[in-house]
């Protein structure tokens, strides 16, 4: 079967392509129509037709948003989960939170189990005894404690940061795998507080 596409067609796959992976969804038939210009949606079907005739996507029947790209022909929605990446959280100093929504990943639901879990992307070097690098994606489950001993997302006065986490009586301790970067020790007694928002259950990385 051929697959040598038109530039007008190239470029709505490569389109299709991108929402699926920014948005978590294919776009919608009128979405597209939007994205190009046209006035109605069969110009739109005539391309998606002809791109379906080469073998690069599928349609699922009575869905709004059925498109399927041969690039996620591999993911089936019923078997996936689409994580939302938040923003960039410090693997060193603590940073600013940032909680706008960059995009979604697609992932097996099989690999991370948990409701309402989330991402975020490492940004630093102070976790990478723990396998954490400058540039991976942590997966989040969401929650307020923590046992001694587990990476956790931890908001100091409205900055955010990824440590060990260790509690010693009124005394908390985020502590880096990477001998470079000094403990944090927060003491509630001191008026000084710290709060959980969840624990690194898994990364995602690209080789």
């Amino acid at each position: 079967m051929a697959t040598v596409l038109t530039q007008k067609q190239r470029a709505i796959l490569d389109f299709i392509n991108l929402h699926i992976q920014t948005e978590g969804r294919p776009p919608t038939l009128k979405e597209i129509a939007k994205r190009f210009g046209y006035a109605s949606d069969n110009s739109v079907r005539t391309h998606l037709r002809l791109i379906h005739k080469k073998g690069l996507l599928k349609k699922e029947p009575n869905k709004a948003r059925g498109l399927k790209t041969s690039e996620f022909f591999g993911i089936s929605s019923l078997n996936s989960v689409n994580i939302p990446l938040i923003g960039t959280i410090a693997a060193g100093k603590p940073i600013t939170a940032l909680e706008n929504l960059e995009k979604y990943i697609s992932v097996d639901r099989e690999l991370f189990k948990g409701n309402d879990i989330f991402a975020l992307r490492i940004k630093g070097d102070s976790m990478k005894g723990a396998g954490i690098n400058d540039g991976d994606i942590a997966i989040i489950h969401p929650q307020n404690d923590a046992e001694n001993g587990e990476i956790v997302v931890a908001i100091i006065e409205e900055e955010a940061t990824l440590k060990y986490f260790y509690k010693e009586g009124d005394r908390v301790i985020l502590k880096a795998s990477n001998p470079l970067y000094a403990d944090i020790n927060i003491d509630s007694t001191s008026g000084s507080d710290v709060k959980i928002i969840g624990k690194v259950i898994g990364l995602i990385r690209k080789l």
